[in-house]
């Protein structure tokens, strides 16, 4: 959950592609909106959040065969993602 109380969703597979789409729930509206895409597609990372509002997504499998060790950033307020 973010500062501002919006959920992230982001990446996953559907079972024949891993996906980098990004998605934001807020519950006070009930609504969807996009962001960002994750800069390659992952799923079965772990995400959380870190100080000033930024989330911290890492690990998980960058396709069927490769488990990555990389980390991300996303920044909600800017709608992008840095990797670390």
């Amino acid at each position: 959950t973010l500062d501002d109380g919006r959920v992230l969703v982001c990446g996953g597979s559907d079972g024949s592609k891993d996906r980098a789409e990004v998605h934001l729930y807020n519950p006070e509206t009930n609504r969807w909106s996009g962001a960002a895409p994750m800069p390659q597609p992952m799923y079965c990372h772990a995400q959380t959040t870190v100080g000033g509002g930024l989330v911290l997504v890492c690990g998980g499998w960058a396709d069927k065969e490769v488990y990555s060790a990389d980390a991300q950033v996303y920044d909600p307020a800017s709608d992008r993602w840095t990797a670390v």
